[in-house]
């Protein structure tokens, strides 16, 4: 902006020359035309990105300053080719020099309107930052804490079946048959807990069939020796009898020999 500012002065002072340097006006001419077409799509492109009211305010303050800026330095341009050089310098001190510097104080405030926005917004990604950074560690301080109770309950939940299996071996030590491990793991553990109880139902059958036989064993000792008991006093029974037979006859005898 400020560039083509210069040059619209450049060729105000080449026209107002008695011999104007054709040229160069051309040249500087061209570039002029090549700079307000870029200020003007500059323009469009920034009247659509801005959001700010306060933005947009000062932007068609810049516009209206250019917009009267370019009207009365084509105002004044016009007195030239009509030999009124004078006027067109005093046209130049009074109302485009007053115009121009409009129109740079419009750019400057629009600018230093910006840069505050930018410190606004420079501020606000740094509190999101801290946030964002203060939330990462929050979470990370999370997942840490989760994986710790994780961890806990996981050895917990171990350590509590070994000991529940531990407790059924030693009951099993004392002969106790008769309670099972309860273990809820779904896991090796669980597992080897099943097969402990199966084991101890398995010995517990075992047991009470080998208690069935040692009664039936009793029993039939019992049996038999009610028996030999019973033949005994028989035997004993017939030996008595047999003795007072014999006294009877060794009587019967000795009679018989006396006789």
């Amino acid at each position: 902006v400020h560039e083509n500012a210069r040059r619209a002065f450049e060729i105000f002072l080449i026209q107002s020359q008695d011999k104007p340097d054709l040229t160069r006006f051309e040249l500087i001419f061209l570039d002029q035309q090549v700079a307000s077409r870029q200020i003007t799509a500059f323009f469009k492109k920034l009247t659509s990105v801005l959001e700010h009211p306060e933005e947009k305010r000062l932007l068609n303050k810049v516009v209206a300053g250019q917009k009267r800026f370019d009207d009365r330095l084509g105002e004044i341009e016009m007195l030239l080719p009509l030999g009124k050089k004078n006027e067109a310098l005093q046209g130049l001190q009074q109302e485009i020099l007053p115009s121009l510097a409009l129109y740079l104080k419009a750019w400057d405030e629009f600018i230093e309107l910006e840069r505050k926005l930018a410190l606004q917004k420079e501020e606000q990604l740094a509190q999101r930052y801290a946030f964002a950074r203060k939330l990462i560690f929050a979470l990370i301080a999370l997942a840490f804490i989760c994986a710790c109770l994780f961890v806990t309950h996981v050895v917990h939940h171990i350590s509590s079946a070994l000991a529940a299996i531990r407790k059924g071996v030693n009951t099993l030590r004392w002969n106790n048959f008769e309670q099972d491990i309860l273990v809820k793991n779904h896991d090796e553990i669980g597992e080897l807990a099943a097969a402990f109880n199966l084991m101890r139902a398995s010995l517990r059958e075992n047991r009470l069939q080998l208690f069935s036989y040692q009664q039936d064993l009793e029993q039939m000792v019992t049996l038999r020796t009610q028996e030999l008991s019973h033949a005994n006093t028989e035997l004993q029974d017939s030996n008595a009898s047999l003795e007072q037979s014999n006294e009877k006859l060794a009587a019967t005898h000795v009679q018989l020999l006396q006789s």
